[in-house]
């Protein structure tokens, strides 16, 4: 499906990941870009082509058996630092040898999908200057690099870290209010965005209706990350017994900010197949949907949910 009345030059990104998956044919999930609410253009100081990110992703070298690639949240949510100065949003990501390519021999049944870690993108958006908040999107690419989908993050990254640092996604970002299934050829996939992480209500409402693979593209801090990362996604995997692919940004950043990485690929038992280190790199792992269905049937948890009564704390419910 295509959304039609997204325009495709929503970010100045875009079109390089677009011109990437038409010509290597493969689905392409690209993490978050920063868009207007209004979903005109976010300015940028200078586009992907003259960075080279544009060519960097066209150069891309081919690897058999690869049918779909998930990339990392190359915009990171803005917020402050310390100080209460804002962090520009990034722009463009840089892939550092992105290997992708379509599987024409494989069922849709199994089939291989790939995660890439990337570090500091290069530039960043300007911020609209009508005071207007962004948007954090995911968009899912068709291999005709058409916008299949699209989502944007519902919770936003309000926090005060460990080290005392404060972020605050919510001011220049709205949060979305729609959760997103969108329809592949391998089955549905279900699409987050990064703090979406730590509420698992959103993951069991969409494996219960019907996604089978769940994304999560990130750019976990490190403090957060060294505790949490892989404990949650494992959590989510085993929780709905979906894969979950989670390709993580990494790196030294501007405004003093350190992504923690380890991209991770894992089964609907959570399992991991393939995970990358704190630097740039390509993960790959064969998928096989069957396992879902094998799961599932064994374990029917999705199925077995209850309604119960909570009385208010402090209150005994004994009478």
């Amino acid at each position: 499906m295509r959304e039609n009345s997204y325009p495709e030059a929503g970010h100045p990104a875009l079109p390089a990941f677009q011109a990437l998956a038409r010509e290597t044919r493969a689905w392409l999930l690209v993490g978050s870009l920063t868009v207007k609410v209004d979903d005109a253009p976010a300015s940028s100081e200078q586009g992907p082509a003259e960075r080279g990110a544009g060519p960097r992703l066209r150069d891309a070298t081919a690897e058999p058996a690869i049918s779909a690639s998930v990339i990392p949240a190359p915009c990171a949510s803005p917020g402050s630092d310390p100080k209460g100065n804002p962090l520009p949003p990034c722009d463009a990501p840089r892939l550092r040898d992105a290997k992708v390519r379509e599987s024409g021999a494989a069922p849709l049944s199994a089939g291989a999908a790939s995660v890439s870690g990337v570090t500091s993108p290069e530039g960043a958006p300007v911020p609209p200057s009508d005071g207007a908040r962004m948007a954090n999107r995911s968009y899912l690419l068709s291999a005709d690099g058409d916008i299949a989908a699209h989502y944007d993050k519902i919770h936003m990254f309000d926090v005060t870290l460990p080290s005392g640092k404060v972020i605050r996604e919510s001011s220049a970002y709205r949060p979305g209010d729609r959760a997103v299934i969108a329809a592949t050829p391998w089955g549905p996939l279900g699409m987050t965005v990064c703090y979406d992480l730590r509420f698992p209500h959103l993951y069991r409402a969409l494996a219960q209706a019907g996604a089978i693979f769940l994304a999560v593209p990130s750019s976990f801090q490190r403090e957060t990350g060294v505790a949490h990362w892989h404990t949650l996604l494992r959590a989510r995997a085993i929780e709905n017994l979906s894969y979950v692919f989670a390709p993580a940004m990494c790196g030294e950043h501007p405004g003093n900010r350190t992504t923690y990485g380890h991209s991770l690929m894992i089964d609907p038992w959570g399992k991991i197949l393939a995970e990358l280190g704190g630097e740039p790199g390509v993960a790959i792992a064969d998928i096989n949907t069957d396992e879902v269905v094998r799961v599932r049937a064994m374990l029917p948890s999705l199925e077995h949910d209850r309604a119960f009564s909570l009385p208010p704390a402090g209150v005994s419910d004994n009478t």
